[in-house]
């Protein structure tokens, strides 16, 4: 599936006027875990190293990560407390 196409399913909304809630997040977590969005950061990463090392692709991505879920945890407490 290209870029393009996701970015048109990403878009795309239904009658109730929403992005499809949870079927819609299921679907594109698939499309992003299936490939295309890896293979592409492969082609541009060539070296093993570059991946896999220290200040590789893999632990920028891990640290993103953890820092969105780190965040969006703080966040939930935070309202939960405002209640």
């Amino acid at each position: 599936m290209n870029e393009q196409h996701m970015t048109q399913m990403e878009t795309e909304k239904t009658k109730s006027g929403k992005r499809g809630g949870e079927a819609f997040k299921k679907e594109k977590k698939a499309r992003l875990l299936a490939g295309t969005v890896i293979d592409e950061w492969i082609q541009e990463h060539y070296a093993p190293e570059d991946i896999l090392g220290k200040e590789g692709l893999l632990a920028q991505l891990t640290k993103a990560v953890v820092e969105r879920a780190v965040g969006a945890a703080t966040a939930a407490t935070a309202r939960a407390r405002r209640r």
